[in-house]
């Protein structure tokens, strides 16, 4: 029974064959021109549709070589030679559809505008479905048991859409053709990729690809598009994409063997997409110039992200506990921007490139470090890493760039560990509470500008390079020094340095510069050098255990400096060549300052209210100057030989004005007075004592037990006891004045003592005694 329809104008007919009629027309040399059916003798015309009635085909063989339309009624089942295509659409066939068949073996079509929708392909020894022509659509099959590949398609602007294909024994779906659309398939269980496109400009789109024996789906034409699509367990990469410009937007790559993403083209874009729970890496890209954006890579064996190629970036990417790092770059140029990167087992940020660009990150609670960076020019921004296991930042590169470090905090080593030359850090709001150091630095020519470390345990900030600037520093209560520099030509400049276990400022280096800084509170020193030629200028150093500031180092220089309140000295030094000048020392608890050290000079100085001396000088050839000292319990105490002490004031001292030990002490132009004790009282074996004022002293105004001291052309008046008195043997009095006191004017007791051209007037006693 035949059936004639006609459509509009152009003539098409509608036959209805079975599986005995249907080889009256398609004989294995293609469609007949004329065929009789139920008697009657039809002419083919393109265009012509014939419905297979339901049953069972055996031993067929179609061969299109004309346009036609082949559709089933019911189930219509074909069967044929297994190593022959069983429908076979020729280049000459365009315009053909063939939908609703069911077809053990395989199919071709090499004509264009095909479209094979419908159909059931089960065990195909070939491809199931074999395009070589243009412009096919293939669309809602089912595809099963083939040896090579469900869909092979080598043309042109393909539409591969909603077909279900499984156990394919290559890929599922393989298109080498340009301008693919692949769309909506569901692939199972292929023997090589579950999609392979190598054609430029595909489109794939919401395909779900499970079970294959290589990748999820592989790309290596140029301008591919893979969106909204599903990749899980896979036995290689979910995606894996090799061609340029490639767009991967909305997939989603789960529990693949090798990689969720694996881009090796150039020019990639990575768009919100999921890769998770793979057994390598999350996203692998080999590729250069790639930007990924918006996704989440966490719960993979390796690291979330992989790069080895350059200037890739990488945007608001979520990349959690991950097996090894976050982040694994080692190309050159890379960046990441806006990206939460925690809980992964090593590193947050891997990083061994040059010029990798970090900005607005969050690194907390990785294994090692939040970031590791070895390459050079290394730049970060706005970065905050925190409970790490290692350090919140890790630089082992040159010429590192960071500004705004918003958080380094409780991670088990440092907050910040820098390592390379350069290092350039400014603001790092804080680097608190980590397991050693809130900064270390290792190399040469570091700045830190403008860090807050705090409650470290070991230092706020360590320092062990030469030339490195510590600028604008807050570090307060870490468990050892605030500030601990041990790397030659230091600068520490405005600084602020409490309530540290150990120093505030602990400086071991030569010519180190200090200066504009506070150390107070510390349990030891407030600033403490060690170093040669250290330079301390315009700092305080107040309420401190131990001294406020403490010098060990030759020729250092302490100047324009404040010294409070501290238990032990305002200022010790035991340099050589040390220079103590207009500095402020009061009330501390030991001596306003301190010196041990051989031809140091103490200078203009102001020392007050300190518990034993204003001054105390042990050292050799010392020099002390212009100084200032009252209320302490000895203005000045020196012991060292051969000590000039000139131009001083000493006044209101519970003791002794001026103190002197040494052999050959020059005691020169000096004031004394209204100190509890003497006024200037010198024990050495020789002295020279010259052009002083001592008045108002409870005691004697100047006293000299040397055996060979000199003392010419001094002043002494109302003390309380003698103005001058001497007992050395060989003592030489001359030119001097007694004023006023309540005991002698001038005593002098030696056996050969030589007393001459005194005035000495209004003495209580006698003017004069010898």
């Amino acid at each position: 029974m035949a059936v004639l329809s006609m459509i509009s104008t152009v003539s098409a007919a509608n036959y209805a064959v079975n599986n005995t009629t249907y080889s009256d027309i398609f004989t294995s040399d293609g469609i007949s021109t004329t065929f009789t059916l139920d008697g009657v003798e039809y002419t083919f015309e393109d265009g012509d549709t014939f419905t297979f009635m339901e049953g069972l085909y055996e031993n067929v063989k179609i061969i299109l070589d004309r346009s036609v339309s082949i559709i089933a009624e019911g189930s219509v089942e074909l069967f044929g030679d297994a190593g022959n295509d069983i429908i076979q659409v020729l280049s000459s066939s365009v315009n053909t559809t063939v939908s609703g068949l069911s077809i053990n073996g395989s199919m071709s079509v090499d004509g264009n505008n095909a479209t094979i929708n419908n159909n059931t392909i089960l065990s195909s020894t070939r491809d199931g479905i074999l395009i070589t022509g243009d412009n096919a659509t293939i669309s809602n099959n089912t595809i099963n048991d083939t040896n090579l590949c469900g869909v092979n398609s080598t043309g042109d602007n393909v539409h591969v859409i909603n077909n279900k294909i499984t156990y394919a024994g290559m890929e599922g779906i393989n298109s080498s053709g340009d301008f693919a659309n692949i769309k909506n398939n569901n692939i199972s269980s292929s023997g090589s990729n579950g999609i392979n496109s190598t054609g430029n400009n595909a489109y794939l789109e919401l395909n779900n690809v499970t079970y294959s024996d290589g990748h999820g789906i592989t790309s290596s034409g140029n301008n591919t598009t893979v969106y909204n699509s599903r990749t899980h367990y896979n036995e290689k990469s979910g995606i894996y994409s090799e061609g340029y410009n490639s767009n991967i937007t909305l997939n989603y790559a789960y529990f693949n063997y090798d990689h969720g993403i694996y881009s090796k083209g150039h020019n990639t874009t990575i768009n919100q997409c999921y890769a998770n729970y793979n057994y390598k890496n999350g996203i692998l890209i080999d590729g250069n110039n790639s930007t990924v954006t918006n996704s989440t890579t966490e719960l993979n064996d390796y690291s979330g992200i992989n790069s080895s190629g350059s200037g890739n970036r990488f945007v608001s990417i979520k990349s959690r506990y991950n097996q090894k790092n976050g982040f694994h770059l080692t190309g050159a140029d890379n960046s990441i921007s806006s990206s939460s990167i925690y809980n992964n087992t090593w590193n947050g940020v891997y990083s061994t490139g040059n010029n990798v660009f970090l900005y607005n990150i969050l690194c907390a609670s990785n294994g090692y470090n939040g970031i590791y960076s070895s390459g050079s020019k290394a730049q970060m921004y706005y970065v905050n890493s925190t409970l790490n296991g290692q350090n919140g930042i890790y630089s082992k590169g040159n010429d590192l760039y960071i500004f705004l470090v918003l958080s380094a905090n409780q991670n088990k080593l440092n907050g910040i560990y820098l390592d390379g030359l350069n290092a350039y850090v400014n603001y790092v709001s804080s680097a608190n509470n980590n397991g050693q150091n809130g900064i270390y630095s290792t190399k040469n020519n570091a700045t830190i500008y403008n860090a807050v470390t705090s409650s470290n345990s070991q230092n706020g900030i360590r320092s062990t390079g030469s030339g490195v600037k510590l600028f604008s520093i807050g570090a307060n209560s870490n468990k050892n020094n605030g500030i601990r520099s041990s790397g030659n030509n230091a600068q520490i400049n405005g600084v602020k340095t409490d309530y540290n276990s150990w120093n505030g400022i602990y400086s071991i280096v030569s010519t180190a510069k200090i200066w504009d800084s506070s150390a107070n509170y510390n349990k030891q020193n407030g600033i403490y050098s060690i170093g040669s030629t250290a330079k301390i200028w315009d700092s305080s150093a107040n309420y401190n255990k131990q001294n406020g500031i403490y010098s060990t180092g030759s020729s250092a220089q302490i100047w324009d400096s404040s010294a409070n309140y501290n238990k032990q000295n305002g200022i010790r030094s035991s340099g050589y060549k040390a220079i103590i000048y207009r500095s402020n020392v009061t009330k501390n608890s030991g001596n306003g300052i301190y010196s041990t050290g051989s031809t140091v000079k103490i200078i203009s100085n102001k020392a007050k209210y300190n518990v034993n001396c204003g001054a105390l000088s042990n050292g050799y050839n010392a020099l002390i100057e212009s100084n200032q000292n009252y209320y302490n319990k000895y203005g000045i105490y020196s012991t060292g030989s051969k000590a000039i002490i000139y131009n001083n004031k000493a006044y209101y001292n519970k003791l002794h004005g001026i103190y002197s030990k040494g052999v050959s002490a020059n005691i020169n132009k000096n004031t004394a007075y209204a100190n509890k004790g003497y006024g200037i009282y010198s024990r050495g074996s020789s002295a020279y004592i010259y052009k002083n004022s001592a008045k108002n002293n409870y005691k004697t105004g100047i006293i000299s037990i040397a055996k060979s001291a000199s003392i010419y052309y001094n002043t002494a008046s109302n003390n309380k006891s003698n103005g001058i008195y001497s007992s050395g043997s060989y003592a030489k009095i001359a030119k001097n004045t007694a004023l006023k006191n309540r005991g002698y004017g001038i005593y002098a007791k030696g056996k050969k003592r030589q007393v001459a051209y005194n005035k000495a007037s209004g003495n209580k006693k006698r003017n004069l005694r010898y």
